[in-house]
């Protein structure tokens, strides 16, 4: 639990080249203050510290790590796979996932290319998070909604339906995988990564 001396919680994220978009992504949402009136949006303002580590880093660094360090996993390298083979999913949908077991977690996207009818109900499910997001983070300062820093951030591109029959289907694969992690970071930063590091 965050203590009343206002300690830190350290959190080491591992992710591999390719991915590390995300975990700065996970880092800069960190590292907002965008609490509104005493309610806690995300991660407590303040109470995290993160730093990135490449899976190598990770393996040099393992002999000094602890039990109580809290440490994410993004993607699906061996050291994340492994980390998953007893760890219980708090977070299942359209290809996305995200769960933990004690100090350890892991979110990781399928690599299974949505179908038209699944990608459909994804981008539904995306624009209705950031608008109930968007909803609660408003808070009037200087005339100005506190949720407006966020629009573009979290689902900056939406592509059509018409994406399957316009380019070709790698390149429709890479351009919404990079969606579903977009949205992904999103979902475990506002719903999961305060239960996650409170455990």
């Amino acid at each position: 639990m965050f203590d009343s001396k206002n300690t830190k919680t350290e959190l080491m994220i591992v992710c591999d080249e390719k991915l590390m978009e995300y975990a700065n992504y996970l880092m800069a949402l960190i590292g907002q203050n965008d609490d509104v009136d005493g309610e806690v949006i995300g991660t407590k303002d303040g109470a995290v510290t993160a730093a990135i580590y490449t899976p190598k880093h990770y393996k040099d660094t393992l002999p000094k790590i602890t039990s109580n360090t809290h440490i994410l996993f993004i993607g699906d390298f061996k050291e994340a796979k492994e980390q998953c083979e007893n760890m219980n999913m708090k977070f299942d949908k359209y290809g996305m996932h995200y769960g933990w077991l004690g100090k350890r977690a892991v979110m990781y996207v399928d690599d299974k290319m949505l179908n038209k009818e699944e990608y459909d109900k994804f981008i539904d499910f995306s624009v209705n998070y950031q608008n109930e997001f968007k909803k609660a983070t408003v808070n009037m300062v200087n005339g100005l909604p506190n949720a407006a820093k966020w629009i573009g951030v979290f689902m900056p591109y939406v592509y059509p339906v018409a994406i399957y029959g316009l380019i070709s289907g790698s390149i429709a694969h890479k351009k919404i995988k990079n969606q579903q992690y977009r949205c992904l970071t999103m979902v475990l930063y506002l719903d999961g990564l305060q239960k996650f590091l409170e455990g």
